[in-house]
């Protein structure tokens, strides 16, 4: 019975996690950045910044970085403790 109640406490603290598309995505909307000014920043289009926030996985360290730069934070920062 303990177990399963910490088994699901484990769980339930994983899921309030923020995947790094939600993260991404979060700081920037506090920011009052669009997908559009992040994109000129980075010199791509919109459409292509969708899809870095939608899949971060895809982006290059590099292209990651500049991400940070652009929203302010320190790349550990925006890597610590998501999913």
């Amino acid at each position: 019975m303990v177990s399963s109640l910490h088994r699901n406490k484990k769980r339930m603290k994983a899921t309030n996690k923020q995947t790094l598309s939600e993260k991404i995505r979060a700081i920037r909307s506090t920011r009052g950045f669009s997908q559009e000014y992040i994109a000129k920043k980075l010199h791509i289009t919109q459409q292509s910044y969708s899809l870095c926030e939608k899949m971060p996985e895809k982006m290059t360290l590099d292209r990651i970085k500049k991400v940070c730069a652009i929203l302010d934070i320190k790349l550990c920062d925006l890597l610590n403790d998501y999913q």
